[in-house]
């Protein structure tokens, strides 16, 4: 929580200072405004939803930093422009919110849409990240109020003449900054700009190179991805179990070995001083099982990570005997289970614990694959009886035969009496020294019906063998779960199952016939992750598309700004690829979070070409015109957004990378495609008004 305070804080600054470079005092000082109105006022709502603060609700205000002073940005610059050509202020603030409340509207719609997938996903992923898609949309929704309502309101009062040295200056820092913008973009930018509009059949070819090459990098598998990032905590528990029924002291001599070897991997990492305890519980679980927890100082007090001294734990306790399992986790957040998960089902379970153990082995062959298990384990030593002829030839039963082994060595009930306030039972057994051997088993006698006696080993043969701890069934048919973790950085989960897929598991379901085989644990915690996404991806794409086609009253238009979500998709992921960060199911939150935010840049284009168009104006001037004249808004929320996720972005903390690839999602994804609104939008509009001519032509 201090973690995400400190960067929130640090990201509210930057947003800003960049308003501020670029926006007059007063102006900056009500659009920056808009940022704690709207976190303050989403508390309200989230009082009536039953939401709390926590890391991932903070986590969700420090997005909404940059974005929610979009709208914000959009009415103030155009209020401020109007004030500019000398229009009264109340006048100015009147005209520029209604000008900009349509498209406003839309843009705050279509951002509130892109989070709603987000509250479909169900399973531990959704639970975890539930809260973060409620917060995002309460705030945008009281932000959507403050700047068509308040903002106008706070902008429509005459200014005032400052005198102070410190007015001036600060006076003096926008317009210098504005004065360098117009430079920029009535050089440079326009030149450049001309020149996409007379090539523009080339621009956008060479804008659909760019996806291309993307798509081939990500298909290539040269970026990896996993379902659940390296989430590191301070803590690392090492799990151990034994087989079924062995002794306390056995259980307790096998944890002490570990936790000794714990012990020597503290001394080697830096003693004492960072280490915060060391926690031991037995029979956590069952008899068989124990575990040993070791709590280190926060990340930033020591230099080894916590995935490090768990390799090193693991290397100090080396090759225990008589050890069923031994697991270490340091890891948290959604989808906690094994990296790898094979279920196998088959209908002799002898079959099924072959194949399972071959599968183990050949998983076990893989680079960077630890904590491999088979899925089952030996059970507490058990005898069985099975009814030999000559037991049967003297009328005993099966039935009969189990009742008396009973009676021998459980007991059998004798008499009840009452003892004052209690009841007393008495039972008959055999003595210890008669329960406590095979022989005595061997030659246990039992009572024939006509009242004759008969050994037990001339009755029924007794077959040595094991209990099964437990049997796991799914959907009526008997499973074991093959599973392992994948060391981060080693190796890639996906791509060790890929390769199961491919070349191992045919050769083992011909071996074994009858036997099938699925995917469960993370996989399909990310199959029914994805699955939801896409059922919220299927009905908000729709969404955006009908409110951009009400806004322009063109289908053809609201295609040409949703053109910009496959660019922004390309940014978030050229993103994770210069910050060296793997994708996973954050980063897609991310990603579907910036389908909407993406095309905001391209709405206040259109709209601003749109309204060229009407005052006269060609295709190609309304195209350069809206370019220019929206330059500032369109940067400015660019930069807003990715500055309020900056702090997050280059945060080293290893408890902050499972949020990191999200704030990499939008911020690149919203920086990177603001040059591709600003010269590839201009070239699309221009080349959509080519396909109308011709249209209109081939009809007349």
């Amino acid at each position: 929580m201090e973690l995400l305070l400190t960067n929130g804080v640090f990201g509210l600054c930057l947003v800003l200072l960049t308003l501020g470079l670029f926006l007059e005092p007063r102006l900056a000082f009500w659009v920056s405004m808009g940022v704690p109105i709207s976190v303050i006022g989403s508390f309200l709502i989230l009082y009536f939803i039953g939401g709390s603060l926590n890391m991932i609700s903070m986590f969700a205000f420090i997005i909404t930093l940059g974005i929610v002073v979009d709208d914000a940005v959009v009415v103030g610059e155009n209020i401020f422009y109007k004030r500019r050509q000398g229009m009264e202020p109340s006048r100015a603030s009147i005209e520029g919110a209604r000008e900009m409340a349509a498209p406003v509207v839309i843009a705050v719609a279509t951002n509130i849409f892109a989070f709603l997938p987000l509250l479909f996903v169900s399973g531990s992923t959704g639970r975890f990240f539930a809260i973060m898609p409620a917060v995002v949309i309460a705030v945008f929704l009281v932000s959507l109020i403050e700047c068509l309502y308040v903002l106008p309101a706070h902008l429509s009062y005459r200014r005032k003449e400052r005198k102070g040295k410190m007015f001036q200056l600060l006076e003096q820092v926008p317009r210098f900054c504005e004065q360098c913008l117009d430079r920029f973009v009535s050089g440079p930018f326009a030149r450049i700009l001309r020149w996409n509009l007379s090539f523009r059949y080339l621009v956008s070819a060479l804008g659909l190179a760019v996806l291309i090459v993307a798509y081939s990098y990500w298909d290539s598998g040269h970026i990896n991805f996993s379902f659940r990032p390296d989430i590191q905590t301070d803590s690392v528990d090492a799990e151990v179990e034994l087989p079924y029924g062995v002794n306390l002291d056995e259980v307790k001599e096998i944890t002490r070995l570990v936790e000794e070897g714990g012990k020597r991997a503290i001394e080697k990492s830096g003693g004492s001083e960072i280490l915060v305890g060391i926690r031991t519980d037995i029979g956590r679980g069952g008899a068989n099982r124990a575990e040993v927890s070791i709590t280190l100082v926060p990340q930033e007090q020591r230099k080894i990570t916590t995935r490090e001294f768990s390799v090193l734990w693991k290397k100090e306790v080396g090759e225990i005997a008589g050890l069923e399992k031994l697991f270490f986790d340091y890891l948290m957040g959604p989808g906690g289970s094994a990296a790898i998960n094979v279920e196998l089902t088959h209908p002799d379970p002898q079959t099924l614990e072959l194949a399972a153990a071959d599968l183990a082995e050949a998983i076990s062959q893989y680079s960077g694959v630890t904590d491999v298990n088979d899925g089952f384990a030996r059970g507490k030593v058990q005898y069985d009886f099975k009814m030999l002829p000559e037991g049967k030839a003297v009328g005993l039963t099966a039935q009969d035969l189990g009742s008396q082994i009973r009676h021998a060595f459980y007991g059998a009930e004798a008499l009840r009496q009452q003892q004052g306030r209690n009841e007393l039972k008495v039972v008959v057994r055999l003595p210890r020294a008669e329960r406590s051997s095979l022989f005595h088993l061997e030659q246990l006698l039992i009572r024939t019906p006509d009242g004759g006696e008969i050994p037990l080993e001339r009755a029924a043969r007794i077959i040595p063998s094991r209990a099964y701890t437990e049997i796991n069934r799914v959907d009526g048919k008997r499973v074991l779960s093959v599973t392992a973790n994948v060391v981060a950085g080693k190796s890639n989960e996906n791509k060790i199952l890929d390769s199961l897929k491919r070349e191992y598991l045919p050769e083992l379901l011909a071996n074994y016939s009858g036997l099938n085989y699925s995917f469960q644990g993370q996989q399909r915690e990310k199959r029914m992750a994805v699955h939801d996404l896409l059922m919220g991806i299927a009905l908000m794409m729709p969404a955006i598309f009908c409110l951009l086609a009400i806004l322009f009253g063109s289908y053809g238009q609201a295609l040409l700004v949703m053109l910009s979500i496959p660019f922004g998709l390309v940014s978030a992921l050229f993103g994770h690829i210069i910050m060296g960060y793997s994708l996973s199911i954050i980063s897609i939150f991310g990603m579907i979070a910036l389908c909407g935010v993406v095309i905001n840049g391209g709405l206040v284009f259109t709209v601003t070409a749109n309204r060229y168009r009407d005052e006269g104006k060609t295709v190609a001037e309304a195209a350069f015109m809206a370019a220019t004249r929206r330059f500032r808004p369109i940067m400015l929320t660019s930069l807003t957004t990715f500055f309020g996720l900056a702090p997050m972005i280059f945060e080293q903390s290893v408890q902050a990378r499972f949020l990191i690839p999200m704030a990499i999602s939008l911020g690149y994804g919203i920086l990177f495609s603001t040059a591709i609104i600003l010269f590839l939008m201009p070239a699309f509009y221009l080349i959509y008004d080519d396909i109308l001519g011709l249209m209109r032509n081939r009809e007349s």
